[in-house]
């Protein structure tokens, strides 16, 4: 059946019929039937008559082009704007003790721009250290691309392992400013090997959304590299500020975006059609969603049997 059913044509069709019968009808009666009125008072009277009619059928027609469902195109869009960083790590040296420097490389590979970078480094054998501020730019537009050196970082020879954090802010009109936070994981080869060394990181998740704990956070991106499993959050439908709460994570496997300003959530696994669901406004949403690889299943559920309250 069309997304735009004929009702809503029709509607506006009868709309614009009673106006031309109604300033038909004035015509008339104003040539042919008010002989005793003065033309001042017939120009008052038409003008009163037909701004008036023009004004309903301009307020009727566009209220019921507000009633037409969106058409197919539009719904299968995202629901939100999302950067997207790939990132590469470069071993420039490295001794047999396990002591070695590095530059990182980003590109923003997602659409829109990508403003605020701070970042930050550790391995299982030292404290986070930040990245030079001085050294990231103060916006990286789409396709755009930078390299900061990082290190010397020693006592690498055990635990080959490195973790990333970058930290930004996305700006697009339909969310406001939003933060992101992006995470990554590099494991150096064992054994020997010859720098410059290049490496893609083995996980990466990235996420928005400040009003859930970190910790529920990490248990959730930890839950999407399984094989299947259902994940259960719950999210208040506006942040402490009053400012609508978009939420967003997603890894190299599977995405979760909730939008409370266009009712809807999605769920996505690799490159497969999302599954969207839409849900009515309230102060507390429930999110539930199930996944299996094997059964090839993926399904996302807001709210079901009623929001919490």
């Amino acid at each position: 059946m069309s997304m735009n059913p004929p009702q809503y044509t029709l509607a506006q069709v009868f709309f614009s019929l009673s106006m031309v019968l109604i300033i038909a009808r004035t015509g008339w009666w104003i040539s042919f039937e008010a002989k005793d009125t003065s033309t001042l008072q017939s120009v008052v009277f038409c003008f009163i008559v037909f701004g008036s009619v023009g004004a309903l059928w301009y307020a009727g027609v566009h209220w019921v082009q507000g009633l037409r469902p969106k058409s197919r195109v539009d719904a299968v869009q995202p629901i939100l704007a999302t950067p997207h960083l790939a990132v590469q790590l470069i071993v420039d040296s490295w001794s047999a003790k396990g002591d070695g420097t590095f530059h990182l490389t980003v590109e923003n590979i997602g659409e829109v721009q990508v403003d605020g970078i701070l970042g930050r480094y550790r391995s299982l054998e030292m404290l986070d250290a930040e990245l030079d501020a001085k050294a990231l730019p103060k916006t990286l537009p789409p396709r755009g691309k930078l390299s900061f050196d990082i290190g010397p970082v020693n006592d690498l020879k055990r635990n080959r392992i490195l973790f990333f954090d970058l930290t930004y802010q996305v700006t697009t009109g339909e969310a406001g400013q939003r933060k992101f936070t992006s995470r990554y994981h590099f494991s150096l080869p064992e054994g020997s090997f010859k720098p410059p060394y290049s490496l893609d990181p083995d996980q990466w998740q990235e996420e928005t959304g400040n009003t859930i704990e970190k910790e529920t956070k990490e248990s959730i991106q930890e839950q999407m590299l399984q094989p299947q499993g259902t994940i259960f959050i719950v999210l208040p439908e506006v942040n402490e500020d009053g400012a609508p709460n978009f939420f967003a994570i997603r890894n190299s496997r599977r995405r979760i975006e909730f939008n409370p300003r266009t009712r809807k959530a999605v769920f996505q696994v690799g490159t497969t059609k999302p599954v969207e669901t839409s849900f009515i406004a309230d102060r507390v949403h429930v999110i539930v969603v199930r996944w299996s690889d094997m059964d090839k299943f993926a399904d996302i559920k807001v709210d079901v049997g009623g929001p919490p309250h």
